[in-house]
């Protein structure tokens, strides 16, 4: 399919399931239940690794206070310094999110999957906590510094 202007200009390769659900609710609910949970796993002590990254090798490093909010990408940008958060909502009316970060004070912008910094659209947050309203099944990128 010809996107003139696209963001991923590569080759990909999907897999379509179909089912039945009586609802756009009900579909989410069901979608949810088979995609796989995101697993942390703490790795053993490698003494040829020297662990430079930025973000230590232990601890709580977000908390999204909602349920009808699902974390799809947390990982550093490619800019050094900055973390990409990703998540989407599965419900069908706007909803206040809190999120917990692991950094105390900072600023984040909203983006989309080019991933820029928006310096004039960038908000400062403290404690460590953002409070957001998400629309209804939006994804929702914050480019975090």
């Amino acid at each position: 399919i010809p996107t003139p202007g696209a963001q991923c200009l590569r080759p990909l390769q999907m897999s379509i399931a179909t089912g039945q659900a009586t609802s756009k609710q009900d579909a989410l609910r069901n979608l949810k239940a088979f995609a796989h949970p995101l697993q942390a796993r703490l790795m053993p002590q490698l003494p040829y690794c020297t662990g430079k990254g930025y973000l230590p090798a232990l601890q709580t490093t977000l908390q999204i206070d909602h349920p009808a909010m699902v974390l799809s990408a947390l990982r550093p940008s490619s800019t050094r310094g900055e973390t990409i958060l990703r998540f989407y909502s599965i419900s069908d009316q706007i909803e206040t999110v809190t999120l917990k970060l692991w950094k105390t004070d900072g600023r984040y912008c909203f983006t989309d999957l080019r991933e820029e910094w928006d310096e004039p659209a960038s908000i400062a947050f403290s404690d460590g906590t953002m409070v957001l309203e998400v629309d209804p099944h939006k994804i929702v990128t914050l480019l975090i510094r």
